[in-house]
């Protein structure tokens, strides 16, 4: 995956923000508190040590 973006994702428990990678700046990102099935993701952990996923499509 060629990293060509970065957005700002805010954490579903407590609204802190954090920047990942993303492939294209028109991609869908959705958090969640499982792994998906088919779509790409990624785990991500807030500063207030929060774990959930981040689906993009």
């Amino acid at each position: 995956m060629q990293v060509t973006a970065v957005r700002q994702v805010e954490c579903p428990q407590c609204g802190a923000r954090r920047s990942i990678s993303i492939p294209s700046d028109d991609v869908e990102l959705k958090p969640g508190r499982s792994d998906a099935a088919f779509d790409e993701r990624r785990r991500v952990t807030c500063s207030n040590g929060h774990a959930y996923w981040i689906q993009v499509r």
